[in-house]
């Protein structure tokens, strides 16, 4: 998980642009990353996902959300941004 801009949406200011929390398998929260439209500290974080564990996804303009490498999740919702890790990528 990175975060790489302090200013991602200026006109938000200091009320929350975008939001991850990931789920385990009892759906208790067990990470969670919050940012600002400005003024967000930059960080990238190394997360231990497993296989059944969900990611739910907040986005302040939805249109512009933009998730990368989820090749091993299954969307789970239509109406908010939840998704089911399925399996390792063959990688691992």
């Amino acid at each position: 998980m990175s975060l790489t801009s302090t200013d991602p949406h200026s006109y938000f200011g200091s009320t929350e642009y975008a939001k991850i929390e990931v789920l385990d398998l009892n759906n208790n929260v067990v990470y969670t990353k919050s940012m600002t439209g400005s003024g967000t500290v930059p960080s990238k974080d190394i997360l231990d996902i497993k296989v059944g564990y969900k990611l739910r996804i907040y986005h302040a303009e939805p249109g512009r959300l933009n998730v990368d490498d989820l090749k091993n999740c299954e969307h789970i919702t239509k109406n908010e941004h939840l998704y089911y890790h399925k399996s390792w990528f063959s990688e691992r």
